[in-house]
């Protein structure tokens, strides 16, 4: 094959793989002409469409309607990602697990190589297709007084603090859609929708200090989307008033709470029982902390029921995810369980609350050996008398190799 072959196939296979779409004689005409192998996937970063296709909803984008060499197209998705060539004998062994340019495309981007590897402009594509493997996405607004995501959960405003209200009536666009804030930001959807597009025929989810439990149903509502039959939800509280929040939003989106564990209590380091304090304001408090072994507190509290992860891990099934937002008892806690992560549980997501906890978090599961998916660290803000407080949580995704 000449040089300008391979020029032109480069061509192609970057339109399929980056544009989503085929190449018009046009295009491949005007990129030849001024593009050399090496350029090639500058050319395509650059470019407005590319620009444009990451920016986007991605509602109407469907895979190229025509029969393509998947031998070549994994070839090629080597060189334009991972800056390397892909051997016949791999490429042979990988071309039936795929079918189209974008089953390409999404087997070399969701690798650990490519997270390790990318250049910094090809990092999005992580996420954009992950949530893009979604679409359509849900385009109907909620009844007044709630409010429905891109997946189509439905959330009552009342669950949240009152500014909230803005929302009723609507529907969300994805996360980093250029003009619409979202609720929750990117890095916990791609973290729940790569959990259930991994999933096959069994979903399992845990939401530790779940609240309304937004990331069990929208769980949930994905798995429907992708069609996985068999689900397995479990959410930990410890306000009782938002296990009755968890209950009816369960109920909001065609889900039996009796049909799942929507569990009172808190997790800790050992079973037993901690205080937790009741709250005013149900609404607007999302940050209480558990109280363990007799610590005092100046607010009202409850005895509620404390689960050792470990002890909640051995009741359940491999889990897919476990989301875990425990307010600043994130580090103790999963320390406590480093064996039986390592042992049954595949993804993690975890909002953290303190630079020495996302430390900790760091040595902890860098030494169990998990890949870092995500990382942010929370942000401080700090008053007039010079204190520092907790501004933005922090976030860390971490996907264990071994399940």
């Amino acid at each position: 094959m000449h040089a300008i072959d391979d020029i032109r196939e480069g061509v192609i296979w970057a339109t399929r793989l980056l544009l989503d779409r085929e190449p018009t004689e046009s295009d491949i005409a005007l990129l030849v002409a001024g593009c050399s192998m090496d350029t090639i996937r500058r050319v395509f970063v650059d470019s407005a469409e590319y620009k444009s296709w990451l920016s986007a909803e991605r509602v109407n984008r469907i895979p190229p309607a025509v029969v393509i060499d998947r031998r070549e197209g994994l070839k090629w998705a080597f060189r334009l990602f991972l800056g390397r060539e892909l051997d016949d004998a791999a490429a042979d062994l990988m071309k039936d697990g795929v079918k189209t340019a974008s089953d390409i495309r999404d087997t070399v981007i969701f690798s650990n190589e490519f997270r390790l590897r990318a250049e910094p402009e090809f990092i999005d594509l992580i996420s954009y297709a992950a949530i893009g493997r979604f679409a359509p996405f849900a385009t109907e607004p909620a009844a007044r007084g709630s409010f429905r995501d891109f997946i189509g959960t439905t959330t009552r405003c009342s669950f949240l603090p009152r500014e909230y209200l803005a929302l009723s009536g609507t529907v969300q666009h994805p996360p980093m859609a250029p003009y619409a804030p979202v609720l929750h930001g990117a890095p916990e959807w791609v973290a729940t929708l790569r959990s259930v597009i991994e999933a096959k025929d069994r979903l399992v989810v845990l939401e530790l200090g779940a609240g309304w439990a937004p990331w069990l149903v929208a769980a949930a509502k994905a798995a429907e989307k992708k069609g996985v039959p068999d689900l397995e939800l479990v959410g930990v509280e410890g306000s009782l008033d938002h296990v009755g929040f968890m209950t009816q939003h369960f109920r909001d989106n065609s889900l039996d709470p009796d049909a799942h564990r929507l569990i009172h209590g808190v997790v800790g380091t050992a079973d037993g029982i901690a205080r937790f304090p009741k709250l005013a304001d149900p609404q607007i408090n999302y940050g209480a902390e558990a109280l363990f072994n007799g610590e005092e507190t100046k607010s009202d509290t409850e005895e509620v029921r404390c689960l050792s992860l470990e002890t909640l891990l051995t009741s359940m099934p491999i889990v897919d995810l476990v989301h875990c937002d425990i307010q600043g008892a994130e580090s103790v806690v999963l320390a406590a369980a480093r064996d039986i992560l390592g042992s049954r549980v595949r993804r993690i997501v975890i909002g953290t609350h303190s630079r020495r906890i996302e430390d900790d978090l760091m040595d902890l599961f860098g030494d169990l050996g998990w890949w870092l998916e995500h990382e942010s660290a929370c942000r401080r803000l700090q008053q007039n008398s010079g204190k520092l407080t907790l501004y933005e949580d922090g976030t860390q995704v971490w996907r264990n190799p071994a399940l």
